[in-house]
C-alpha cells in the first residue's frame, strides 16, 4: 500500500530501481520499469520462465515468491466436480470460479513459507478479479493498456514527462494481469500473474502468465500486449505510474496530492483530516495552483501539475 508520508524521490527511486531488484531476484534478464528498452526484452523464441532466487526475493521483492509458488502449481486440475479446487476450498469452502483465489492462495503460501508480508499490503486478499483490480486502483497501482484508467484518466510512468501511449507499459514479473471477455466497462473477469514478456519477430510483445481456472487447471498462457480487446489492466506490486485527478476521483493519490498542495500553501485540510476524494475544496486548490504557475490543467491535477509539485519540493513531503 502506498504510504503518503514517504518522500516523492523515494517513490521515484522505487520505480527506477525495479530493474535492479529483478536482476537480483531473477536468473533471467527482464526489462526495467522506466525506459523499458527493446534490448531488454528477449525474443519469443529464446524466452525462458524466470527462476526465482528465494532469498533475494524474500529480502527485496517478495511478490516474486507468488510467481515461484504459482510455477510449482502448474498442472493442478480441479475436480472431481466443476470449479472444485483446493484454492476455492481454502478461500471460502465452496465451488467457485477460482482464478483470483489461486493468486491469493499463492500469496498466502509465500507468507507462510518465507515469513514475508504480502496480503492487504502489497497484494489484495481477494476472491474476485474485479475486486482485486479495484484494490490496486485505489492504491494508485493499476495501469491500463489503454493509457487511461476505467474513469478515463490519463496515466504516466513515474519519472516520465509524457503520458503513457496505448500499450506503453511493459508488464513485469509479479504484476497481476486481468482479462475481460465481453466489454471493458464490465470490468476484470479473469486473473493471471505475469511471468515475463518476449518480443515476436514482427515486434509485437507477448505477455507470459500463469493462470488458474482456464478452463479447469493451472497453466502457462500467453497474451499479446496490444490485445486491448481482452487485457483489462495490470496491478503493480510497487507504484510505477501516476494518474491525473479530477473532481470525485478517490484513492491514496488524492491524499498525496492534498499534502503537496498544503505544503505549497494552497490547500488547508479539514479537521477530519486530508480529503480522500477530490472534492470542490480540492478542485479549488488545484485550480489556484495551476493558475499561479501558468499550468494548463485548470481544476485537474494532470502531469504538468505533478511535475511542478515535484520541482518545487524535490525532497518530498515530511
Amino acid at each position: 500500500m502506498m504510504n503518503t508520508g514517504k518522500q516523492s524521490l523515494a517513490r521515484m527511486r522505487t520505480a527506477l530501481c525495479a530493474a535492479l531488484l529483478l536482476a537480483l531476484c531473477l536468473s533471467v534478464p527482464f526489462p526495467a520499469a522506466a525506459g523499458q528498452t527493446e534490448g531488454g526484452i528477449p525474443a519469443t523464441a529464446d524466452w525462458q520462465p524466470p527462476v526465482i532466487d528465494e532469498a533475494a526475493a524474500a529480502a527485496e521483492a517478495p511478490w516474486l515468491l507468488v510467481v515461484k509458488i504459482a510455477q510449482e502449481e502448474i498442472g493442478y486440475i480441479e475436480g472431481p466436480l466443476p470449479n472444485q479446487s483446493k484454492y476455492g476450498d481454502w478461500f471460502c469452502h465452496d465451488l467457485v470460479a477460482w482464478c483470483a483465489e489461486f493468486l491469493t492462495w499463492c500469496a498466502d503460501q509465500a507468507q507462510q513459507r518465507y515469513g514475508v508480508e504480502l496480503l492487504d499490503v502489497i497484494l489484495p486478499y481477494s476472491g474476485a478479479s474485479n475486486g482485486a483490480a479495484r484494490w490496486f486502483l485505489k492504491r494508485g497501482r493499476f495501469i491500463s493498456p489503454t493509457g487511461k484508467t476505467p474513469a478515463d484518466m490519463k496515466q504516466w510512468l513515474i519519472g516520465a514527462d509524457a503520458y503513457l501511449p496505448k500499450n506503453g507499459y511493459i508488464p513485469q514479473t509479479g504484476d497481476y494481469m486481468w482479462i475481460f471477455y465481453d466489454k471493458r466497462s464490465d470490468g476484470a473477469a479473469h486473473s493471471t500473474v505475469v511471468e515475463g514478456v518476449s518480443r515476436d519477430e514482427d515486434g509485437r510483445i507477448r505477455v507470459h502468465v500463469i493462470e488458474g481456472n482456464n478452463p479447469d487447471r493451472v497453466q502457462r498462457a500467453e497474451y499479446m500486449l496490444d490485445d486491448t480487446r481482452h487485457i483489462y489492466g495490470f496491478g503493480t506490486p510497487v507504484k510505477r505510474a501516476m494518474t491525473a485527478l479530477r473532481l470525485y476521483n478517490t484513492g491514496d493519490d488524492v491524499v498525496l496530492l492534498c499534502r503537496y498542495l498544503e505544503k505549497a500553501g494552497i490547500y488547508e485540510p479539514p479537521k477530519k483530516g486530508y480529503d480522500t476524494e477530490v472534492t470542490d475544496r480540492v478542485v479549488t486548490a488545484i485550480r489556484k495552483f495551476n493558475k499561479k504557475y501558468g499550468l494548463p490543467g485548470g481544476g485537474m491535477a494532470d502531469i504538468s501539475t505533478w511535475m511542478k509539485l515535484y520541482e518545487l519540493f524535490p525532497d518530498g513531503i515530511d
